[in-house]
C-alpha cells in the first residue's frame, strides 16, 4: 500500500471531483535533478553557515526515550515521509552543535535502527553509529570546532551505542549463537583500535596547551577503555568456542571464513576507491594491514585443510579482525583527509572575502579621494542627491 493511498477517502472515491484534486495533489513533485540540487545547495549551506540553537537541541534531544519506548517500523516510516528526504540528507552532514545534529542522531538514526531485523544487524548498526560518533569527534577536532560540550555530547551518544551493541551481543550469546556473538564483538573492537589510532594522529598534530586537544584525548580515552574491554570479551568468547565439540568448531570457522573473505574484498574495494584522498602514510599503512588480513586468510584455508578446525577458525577470525580494523582505519583518514581540505578551503574563502573587501574598500576611498580633489579644484560640489 502507498503512502499516498491513505488520502483516498470514502468521499474522495465518491466525489469525482474531490478524487480528481487529491490525485493532482500526490502527483506534485520536484524533478530528480531539482531534488539534487537542492539537497547539495543545502547541505553546501549548512556546512559553511552551520545554525546555532541550543534551544532547538534540548528540545529534539527529548526525543530519544520517546523512541526507546513507541518505536515501531510503521511508525518510522511515517515520520521520513513527514520528516522530508532533504531535510534528513542534508542532517547526514550535521555535526555537533549545527540545528540538525538532533535530527540525525535522534530521528534519520533511530528510523535506520527500528527497522533493523534481529539483535546481529541492530548489533552492527549500533557500532556504526558508534564509528560515526567517534568521526565527529575527528572532523571537529581538525577544524578546531572540538568545545567541550560537543566532546561531551558526543562521549555520551558514543557510550550510548555501544551499549546497544553489547546489549545485543549478549542476546545473541544467550541464545548460544557463538559465531554471531563473537562476530559482533570482533566488529567493536577492531572498528575502536582503529578510530583510536586515527583520533591520535589527529591529536598528535594539535599544539600544546590546545583546549581541542584536551577534548580529543577525552575521547580517547574512552574508546581505548572501551576497546580493551571488547578484546577481552572477544578472546573469552573465541576460547568457549574452542572448548566446544570439533563439529561446532569447525562450522564457526566456516562461518567465519565466509565473513573474513567478504570483508577482505569490501576492504580492498574501499581502499582502491579512496586511495588518492588517503596520506602516503595512511595508505601503506593500510595497504600493509590488507596484505597481513590475507595472510592469515590463506594460512585459515591450509589449517582447514589439514583438519585443524581449531586454527583455521583461529586464522579466520584474525583476518576478518584485521580486515574490519583496515576498513575503519581507511574510513577515518578519509574523514580526516576531507575535514581537513574543507578547513583549508573555508580559511581560502574568508581570506578571499577579507581581500576582496579590503580591495572594494580601498578603490571606494581612492574613488571618493579623486572626486573630492577635483570638485574642490574646479571650485564645484559635490552631489549628495535629494
Amino acid at each position: 500500500m502507498k503512502f499516498t493511498d491513505f488520502f483516498k477517502i470514502k468521499q474522495g472515491r465518491d466525489d469525482p471531483v474531490v478524487a480528481a484534486q487529491i490525485k493532482a495533489a500526490t502527483e506534485v513533485a520536484l524533478e530528480p535533478q531539482e531534488r539534487a540540487l537542492m539537497r547539495a545547495h543545502l547541505s553546501e549551506y549548512m556546512k559553511i553557515r552551520p545554525i546555532r540553537s541550543p534551544i532547538s537541541e534540548e528540545r529534539v534531544s527529548q526525543a530519544p526515550a520517546y523512541w526507546r519506548a513507541h518505536t515501531s517500523s510503521v511508525f518510522a516510516a511515517a515520520l521520513m515521509l513527514a520528516l522530508g528526504v532533504s531535510t534528513a540528507s542534508a542532517a547526514e552532514t550535521a555535526l555537533p552543535g549545527d540545528i540538525l545534529y538532533p535530527v540525525k542522531v535522534h530521528v534519520t538514526e533511530e528510523v535506520r535502527a527500528a527497522l533493523m531485523s534481529g539483535p546481529k544487524d541492530k548489533a552492527n548498526w549500533a557500532v556504526d553509529r558508534a564509528s560515526r560518533r567517534l568521526q565527529e569527534a575527528a572532523t571537529l577536532a581538525v577544524q578546531g570546532k572540538l568545545t567541550a560540550r560537543a566532546q561531551a555530547e558526543i562521549n555520551s551518544n558514543f557510550e550510548e551505542h555501544l551499549k546497544t551493541a553489547i546489549a545485543d551481543r549478549a542476546e545473541l550469546e544467550g541464545d548460544n549463537d557463538l559465531a554471531a556473538a563473537t562476530e559482533i564483538e570482533t566488529n567493536i573492537g577492531a572498528t575502536l583500535r582503529a578510530h583510536e589510532e586515527v583520533l591520535d594522529s589527529v591529536r598528535a598534530k594539535l599544539a600544546d596547551g590546545d583546549n581541542v586537544k584536551a577534548h580529543v584525548e577525552a575521547v580517547i580515552d574512552s574508546v581505548h577503555i572501551a576497546a580493551g574491554v571488547s578484546t577481552d570479551k572477544e578472546t573469552r568468547l573465541e576460547n568457549k568456542i574452542k572448548e566446544g565439540t570439533s563439529v561446532s568448531v569447525g562450522a564457526v570457522a566456516k562461518d567465519k571464513r565466509s565473513s573474513a573473505k567478504a570483508k577482505i574484498d569490501n576492504t580492498k574495494d574501499l581502499l582502491v576507491r579512496t586511495q588518492k584522498r588517503l596520506n602516503a602514510q595512511a595508505k601503506a599503512q593500510a595497504q600493509g594491514q590488507l596484505k597481513v588480513a590475507r595472510e592469515a586468510f590463506e594460512a585459515g584455508e591450509r589449517s582447514d585443510a589439514r583438519g585443524d578446525k581449531a586454527g583455521a577458525f583461529s586464522d579466520f577470525s584474525t583476518a576478518l579482525r584485521t580486515a574490519v580494523e583496515t576498513s575503519a582505519f581507511v574510513a577515518g583518514g578519509v574523514n580526516v583527509a576531507d575535514s581537513s581540505e574543507h578547513r583549508d578551503r573555508s580559511d581560502e574563502d574568508e581570506h578571499a572575502i577579507s581581500a576582496t573587501t579590503i580591495t572594494t574598500t580601498s578603490s571606494s576611498s581612492t574613488t571618493i579621494n579623486a572626486t573630492t580633489s577635483s570638485e574642490l579644484n574646479s571650485g564645484g560640489k559635490i552631489d549628495l542627491g535629494n
